[in-house]
Formats: structure tokens, C-alpha cells, sequence
């Protein structure tokens, strides 16, 4: 998912994710969101402002938003 703005749409802060501070879903370094236990749910990535990297969050830009999608496009991180 991607969502753009300045705080957290609805979907993103209705799902039963871990979250920052700022209400942005939790994902790992791979794009995989976290439940709020901080396990990995399996099948689902979240990028850009809608998710911040657990122990490492970028900034929620359009430019790292574009990277992320690069990089998840490339799937190069999924398990073969």
C-alpha cells in the first residue's frame, strides 16, 4: 500500500499493525508490514509516508517513496 498526505489515512491506521509515533504502519527492512506483536505478516508491503522501517525510518518523501517502489517492483527481496 501507499498512501499519500501529511498524517496516516484511515486504512492505514484502522489496520491491526504495529505503529510509530506518528501512526505509521511498522514494516521490516524488506517492506513487510509488522502486526502490532512485530511478526511479519506474511504477503504484504507498505511503502512510502504509510509505513516507516522499524529501528530505521526514512523520510516520508516522494523520492524515497519511488525507491521503495523500485525496490519492491525488482522483488528482488521475495522468497523464491
Amino acid at each position: 500500500m501507499w498512501a499519500t498526505g501529511v498524517e496516516p489515512v484511515p486504512l492505514v491506521r484502522s489496520l491491526g499493525a504495529g505503529k510509530d509515533k506518528a501512526g505509521r504502519a511498522l514494516v521490516d527492512g524488506s517492506l513487510r508490514l509488522l502486526d502490532a506483536n512485530g511478526s511479519v505478516v506474511p504477503n504484504v508491503y507498505a511503502l512510502g509516508d504509510a509505513a516507516s522501517i522499524k529501528g530505521g525510518p526514512l523520510a516520508a518523501t516522494a523520492q524515497v517513496a519511488s525507491q521503495q517502489g523500485a525496490y519492491l517492483a525488482r522483488g528482488a527481496h521475495f522468497p523464491a
